[in-house]
């Protein structure tokens, strides 16, 4: 699981954006105060537009956003009025009406003292308006007023809109370029490159390994016994950018074998549990951790099946830079032909502990952890478990990365033995 892609990531270029705005129509609204003093220009839009800008300036939105309607109204065609509509709509969270003005805006003819493109270019971010933003953003780029901060902001509009090719070619713009590089935050650059591969990387691999109480089994395994266990399994998956909806995050084909290599029960164990399965995911939605897969399981060793699985899964979580974190996982697995269903839960909350410049955390938490097996005797075990986790990226340019997780676990409901002991959860992923 990885975290969700931001929004509407917080980038030095939108920090600065509405400082940018405010001098700019602090600066026009002089501009026009000057022009009406001196007897040349007195008509009735420039009067409205002074006391606009006078009106913004104070911090009364609605007044300034009502005047510069009627100043627009009576002067459509003027640039100033319109970013000074479309600014004080946005700051009264009339989005609907900060569009409609820069989108107005946008199709006037660019003049000498039109503001940078890269200012309409975050107004249109603010307004919700990624479209628009990517074509001031484009702007900027052959004007050379583009900076590696901005490339960052138009990636993310581009992958907002789901502009796959887009998307990578401002990413790569970001990662390459090298003018104003203290604004390339380290951070920044390593959920940049994350994204990038993840949209360009067809072949992933993952090897988990899990030692604890039985009901916890990995992949869709059964265990095999009521007390505790070692699973170990490897999965490689291909994505071959095939997408049923525009929205969706694709489709991927899997295969996947897993063992159990001890059973305190002293049941099967080894390759006689060597269970293989091939099978197909797909995510209907980009920006959510859902998945829906299909599974076919082949009988290899004595105790494996031969069965067809359909699961779905889900799974969220904090921001994993945040002081606090907290994570949510939760699936459902059937088999089809041996009529069992298994279930897991998961819910922490704890803190993040940063130890070094540009490393992971490691993470305290309090876990809520619920496992279903229908053919069990006692289906459910609940336990509550202190947990510390922590994340070594081994390659970031690769998503290279080994997951730790230990845990004790206390039982509060269900099948005592099967909730009870400690766990240690590993994944490897490539």
């Amino acid at each position: 699981m990885y975290p969700l892609t931001l929004m509407y990531p917080l980038t030095f270029g939108r920090r600065i954006s509405a400082v940018v705005s405010l001098l700019f129509l602090l600066a026009l609204g002089v501009n026009v105060s000057a022009q009406t003093s001196d007897g040349k220009l007195r008509s009735p839009a420039h009067q409205l537009a002074s006391e606009a800008y006078k009106a913004f300036a104070s911090g009364d939105y609605i007044s300034a956003g009502d005047l510069a309607r009627r100043a627009v109204a009576l002067e459509p065609t003027n640039g100033d009025y319109l970013l000074l509509l479309a600014d004080s709509s946005a700051n009264t969270g009339d989005m609907e009406m900060t569009r409609s003005a820069l989108t107005r805006y946008s199709s006037l003819p660019a003049t000498i003292a039109s503001p940078p493109s890269l200012d309409v270019a975050y107004r249109a971010i603010r307004a919700h308006d990624d479209d628009l933003a990517l074509r001031y953003f484009a702007e900027a780029r052959e004007r050379g007023e583009l900076t590696p901060v901005a490339a960052l902001d138009a990636a993310y509009a581009a992958r907002r809109q789901y502009r796959d090719a887009d998307t990578l070619d401002w990413l790569d713009r970001y990662l390459t370029m090298d003018n104003g590089a203290s604004q390339l935050d380290p951070e920044q650059q390593k959920n940049a490159r994350a994204l990038q591969n993840r949209m360009t990387q067809r072949w992933h691999g993952q090897h988990y390994m899990y030692g604890g109480p039985a009901g916890w089994g990995v992949g869709g395994v059964s265990p095999s016994g009521q007390r505790n266990m070692i699973q170990t399994g490897v999965e490689l998956s291909y994505s071959p950018n095939i997408h049923l909806l525009r929205t969706d995050g694709g489709i991927a084909f899997f295969g996947r074998y897993f063992m159990t290599l001890y059973d305190a029960d002293g049941a099967a164990t080894g390759r006689e549990t060597g269970q293989p399965a091939l099978g197909v995911r797909w995510r209907p939605m980009r920006d959510k951790n859902l998945v829906l897969e299909y599974a076919r399981y082949f009988e290899l060793g004595e105790a494996t099946r031969d069965d067809n699985m359909f699961r779905v899964a889900y799974s969220t979580g904090s921001d994993p830079d945040g002081s606090t974190a907290w994570k949510l996982f939760a699936e459902a697995n059937h088999f089809v032909d041996s009529e069992q269903t298994m279930g897991t839960f998961y819910l922490s909350y704890g803190w993040n502990i940063f130890y070094g410049a540009n490393s992971n955390p490691i993470s305290l938490n309090i876990a809520l952890i619920s496992t279903y097996d229908s053919s069990m005797d006692q289906p459910d075990a609940t336990s509550i478990a202190p947990e510390i986790s922590h994340r070594f990226s081994l390659n970031e340019r690769w998503g290279t990365n080994f997951d730790l997780t230990l845990q004790y676990r206390i039982p509060i409901a269900g099948d005592m033995e099967r909730a009870r002991g400690p766990a240690v959860i590993t994944a490897f992923s490539f």
